[in-house]
């Protein structure tokens, strides 16, 4: 009898620390990351010539989701990266100037790709990035627009439609600008 009474206690108490994700009062898996919210999506999803439709979670902290086969009505440059990358450390602090000095004239996001996320929000404090962020452990952009290294730069036009997919050497501010004015049109300085 005893017996039975500690181990239903002990359930009690077990099952009442259960719960899920997204509980009211219980912190996002983000929450105070320092990114930038995420780019609100306009039109309808890009039915071909787009990014994965999978929606995939803001990293700055409020839960939501990123559609990222919509357009933001301004083009858009998305870096995918990983903390482990090392070239991908040396080209996001361009990421970050170009964010800053484009302002809504162009979407900078960044694309967590197969990594942890707690190791992925240290990894961009340490480099002090704000811009907007998405978490994809799983590589469906990357995956989805037929990459397996990091880091890629997707340049993407403000209707949705992937104008460029660049993965060559480390991305410098000139060049990456460069490419902007090139495959975007807009001439950030």
């Amino acid at each position: 009898m005893i017996a039975r009474r500690v181990a239903a206690l002990a359930a009690a108490v077990l099952l009442a620390g259960c719960g899920t994700a997204g509980t009211a009062g219980a912190p996002a898996p983000f929450a105070g990351s320092g990114f930038a919210a995420c780019p609100a999506p306009v039109g309808a999803p890009v039915t071909s010539g787009g990014l994965p439709a999978k929606a995939l979670e803001c990293m700055d902290g409020s839960g939501t989701r990123q559609a990222l086969d919509r357009g933001t009505g301004v083009p858009m440059v998305v870096n995918l990266w990983a903390p482990w990358c090392a070239p991908c450390a040396d080209e996001l602090p361009a990421f970050q100037r170009l964010h800053a000095d484009a302002g809504d004239r162009l979407v900078v996001l960044g694309v967590v790709t197969s990594a942890g996320g707690p190791q992925s929000v240290d990894a961009a404090r340490d480099l002090h990035l704000t811009f907007p962020h998405v978490y994809d452990r799983d590589e469906v952009v990357l995956r989805g627009i037929g990459e397996r290294t990091l880091p890629v730069t997707v340049f993407v036009g403000a209707d949705g439609r992937v104008r460029e997919v660049y993965k060559g050497g480390v991305l410098t501010d000139s060049a990456l600008r460069a490419l902007v004015r090139t495959h975007l049109g807009l001439d950030v300085r």
